[in-house]
C-alpha cells in the first residue's frame, strides 16, 4: 500500500525546493548611497553556515507583500506547481487523481509571504526593501522580474553544460593519474584486507 503521507511530504519538499531560487535572484543591487539599517556591501554577505545577526529594522510583512505581488510570486509558484504535478503524475500514475488535485489545494491556499518573511528579515532592512520596491515599481524594474526566471533558468544550465565540459577535460588530462591512483589504492586494500569496492 502507498504510504499517502510519505509521497506528500516528499514532493512538497521538491515543491518548494524548486520554487525557493525565484526569491533572492530578481532582488537588484542595492541603490546607491543606501546606507538604511542592515546594508550590505557586495561581497560581504555571511556564508550561509553561520546565523546572520538581522537588521536592527528587518522588512516588514506589508513590505513582503508588495514585493511578492510585483513578482508575481503566487502565479509563478502556480505554475511551477501545475508543472512539477504533471511530471510526478507521469512518474507516479497509480497515484488516484484526488492527491494530485490535493496538492494544488493545498498550495493554493499558503501565504507564502507569510512563510517567508522570517527568511526575509533575517537579510533585509525596511529601508532596503523599500529601495527594493522602488526599483520593482518602475518598467524596467517589471521588465527584470518578467525575464529574470528564464534568464537564471539558462544560466543553471549553461553552467551545468560547462561544469560538465571542465569535468570531461580535467578527468581526461588526468586519466592516467587517477588510474594508477586507484590500482594503488585498491591494492593496499586487499593487502589490508578490506572488502574491495565494486
Amino acid at each position: 500500500m502507498v504510504n499517502r503521507r510519505r509521497i506528500k511530504l516528499a514532493a512538497a519538499a521538491l515543491l518548494l525546493g524548486g520554487a525557493l531560487p525565484l526569491l533572492p535572484q530578481a532582488a537588484p543591487p542595492q541603490a546607491a548611497g543606501s546606507k538604511g539599517p542592515g546594508a550590505r556591501t557586495s561581497g560581504s554577505h555571511p556564508p550561509a553556515s553561520h546565523a546572520p545577526k538581522g537588521p536592527a529594522h528587518p522588512i516588514t510583512l506589508a513590505q513582503t507583500r508588495e514585493m511578492f505581488a510585483l513578482m508575481h510570486f503566487q502565479s509563478t509558484m502556480q505554475t511551477m506547481l501545475h508543472q512539477n504535478l504533471e511530471q510526478q503524475r507521469q512518474r507516479a500514475p497509480f497515484i488516484p487523481s484526488d492527491v494530485w488535485q490535493d496538492f494544488e489545494t493545498s498550495f493554493a491556499k499558503v501565504d507564502f509571504s507569510q512563510v517567508f518573511l522570517p527568511v526575509y528579515q533575517k537579510y533585509l532592512s525596511e529601508d532596503d526593501a523599500a529601495q527594493a520596491l522602488k526599483f520593482y515599481r518602475t518598467p524596467a524594474g517589471q521588465d527584470t522580474l518578467k525575464v529574470m526566471p528564464a534568464l537564471m533558468g539558462e544560466i543553471g544550465q549553461a553552467s551545468e553544460q560547462k561544469g560538465e565540459e571542465i569535468t570531461r577535460q580535467v578527468l581526461e588530462r588526468h586519466r592516467q593519474e587517477i588510474e594508477t591512483a586507484e590500482k594503488k589504492y585498491q591494492q593496499s586494500r586487499m593487502g589490508s584486507g578490506a572488502p574491495q569496492q565494486k
